[in-house]
């Protein structure tokens, strides 16, 4: 069946909290559904910092049951082949592994809502995903505290990367199978925004399969939907 389209209402969120909608998050009170990428595309162009999304395999949404109002939204996406591989050690092939691209939240959303939305969304997804990737951008003051709230395994910090802007909208480097250079990047309009360290955490649908020798996790960042 076609996920229904959402609205997102700004007016919504007070209306909810009027009601008298608690923070933290009751169980009781909210609900995740699975949603197209085009219903859950202007959440993350509202709520994330890189304003926009490319491509996306599964997207699911957090709603309040009683006005229907999303709160969070996720987008998951395969990775890169050498991030891919770099994730599947020990657990899968490279195949198997789908990277979590976007994780964004209304400003009002209750403080736990990244992680009720993460759990459940990789609880949903379909077996061929063994391994579920995410990454935190240091550039931003993330270090994935959501992540760990869903038992995800640090694996260490990735080497610095460009990130490329277009018109204020984070813009990837990978078009399908090609991954296009500082050159190709400034053709198409863009513009070096920063070289960032990202956090790298993986898990999957039945808890984290532990390795020897795991890196340490960082200590989290005090900060809601972090």
């Amino acid at each position: 069946m076609t996920p229904p389209a959402l609205i997102l209402t700004p007016t919504g969120a007070a209306a909810c909290r009027a009601a008298g909608h608690p923070a933290p998050l009751r169980a009781r009170d909210f609900e995740v559904r699975p949603v197209s990428l085009a219903a859950a595309r202007p959440l993350v162009e509202a709520w994330h910092y890189a304003r926009g999304v490319g491509q996306g395999t599964a997207a699911f949404t957090l709603h309040v049951r009683a006005c229907g109002t999303p709160v969070a939204v996720a987008v998951f996406n395969p990775p890169s082949l050498g991030a891919a591989k770099f994730m599947a050690q020990g657990v899968t092939t490279h195949q198997g592994v789908l990277n979590l691209s976007r994780l964004s939240f209304h400003p009002d959303a209750p403080r736990n809502a990244g992680s009720f939305l993460l759990a459940r969304a990789i609880a949903a997804l379909p077996d061929r995903w063994a391994v579920i990737s995410t990454y935190a951008d240091t550039a931003q003051g993330v270090v994935g505290t959501v992540y760990q709230a869903v038992a995800a395994e640090y694996r260490g910090p990735s080497a610095a990367r460009p990130v490329w802007t277009r018109q204020g909208v984070q813009v990837s480097t990978q078009r399908g199978a090609r991954t296009l250079t500082h050159e190709d990047m400034l053709a198409e309009g863009c513009a070096l925004a920063a070289r960032a360290v990202m956090h790298r955490t993986a898990t999957d649908s039945c808890g984290v399969r532990s390795r020897p020798g795991a890196t340490p996790t960082p200590t989290p960042k005090p900060c809601p939907g972090c």
